[in-house]
């Protein structure tokens, strides 16, 4: 038998939907902190444009790509940052919706 041991446990509100974790954002010296949800199914690390804008950064110089889901397509631009989650850092490409309806911020793979 296998055991999985984790140095840290992290607990979440279950009271809301889906798993929420704190994020933070970094482009040089400017953060931008909120509360995203895991989504295992989604490709991408996908962000309210608000959060982008916080950082200065212009969303559309970004890398553009259109994304689909079920129930829609969104155009978002993509930008390489520093990423903080649970205790974790790493430099990734993110996303950041085009419009402001965009209002979710997702974790994905």
């Amino acid at each position: 038998m296998e055991t999985i041991e984790f140095g840290e446990t992290y607990k979440y509100d279950t009271m809301l939907v889906g798993i929420t974790v704190p994020v933070a954002l970094f482009d040089g010296a400017e953060s931008s902190a909120f509360k995203a949800k895991i989504d295992t199914g989604s490709s991408f690390c996908i962000f309210e444009r608000k959060n982008g804008e916080r950082l200065g950064l212009n969303i559309e110089s970004g890398g553009e790509i259109r994304i689909s889901t079920a129930t829609d397509d969104f155009t978002a631009y993509g930008h390489e940052l520093t990423m903080f989650v649970l205790g974790i850092e790493t430099y990734t490409k993110v996303y950041f919706a085009k419009e402001e309806w965009f209002t979710r911020n997702v974790l994905g793979r």
